[in-house]
């Protein structure tokens, strides 16, 4: 199943809500896919999702649009596959995922302290794209773990951002 929390196909707008503790193959917390789809997503937090392939917090597949605007992606995870007789090649990107000719723009947000459980492969835990025009920053973003599985582009520029941040956002438990 795609889109353990929320499965977006059409148009949506979601504001100030909580998307947390939801489970699916692809997009645990919520999965924007087919070409068209759009959701634009702001003042949300996505937390403790997980997903047995890519984008445990969020995911763009299938040439599927999102945007985030002063949200947090955080405490997502994508389980070890050998663990999880998971076939699914692309187990990365515990927090975002881009497959390729899909997009995920951010603004304003922080993607850390999620995980990627992956024997013997390099850890993705916070952003994969699977193409350098998977994610663009709008403006002031902080993503903990930045790589080369997740090329990062400036939305107006198309050059690295030089206003991205990376490390420890050292976030508090969130409660209500």
């Amino acid at each position: 199943a795609t889109g353990g929390g929320i499965l977006n196909a059409g148009q949506l707008q979601l504001s100030d809500s909580l998307v947390d503790h939801n489970f699916a193959g692809h997009g645990g917390g919520l999965a924007s896919i087919n070409a068209g789809s759009e959701a634009l997503v702001s003042n949300t937090a996505f937390i403790a999702n997980s997903a047995s392939g890519g984008g445990a917090g969020v995911r763009a597949s299938k040439s599927g649009y999102v945007a985030l605007n002063f949200c947090t992606v955080t405490d997502n995870l994508v389980p070890d596959p050998i663990t999880t007789s998971n076939s699914d090649p692309t187990p990365y990107g515990g927090g975002i995922f881009a497959e390729a000719g899909s997009h995920i723009d951010i603004g304003n947000s922080i993607i850390a302290g999620n995980f990627s459980q992956t024997a013997g492969a390099t850890s993705v835990p916070d952003c994969y794209a699977g193409d350098n025009q998977g994610v663009r920053s709008f403006t002031d973003n902080l993503i903990g773990v930045v790589d080369g599985s997740c090329p990062v582009l400036d939305f107006v520029t198309q050059q690295p951002p030089t206003d991205l941040r990376t490390g420890d956002p050292q976030l508090g438990p969130f409660e209500d």
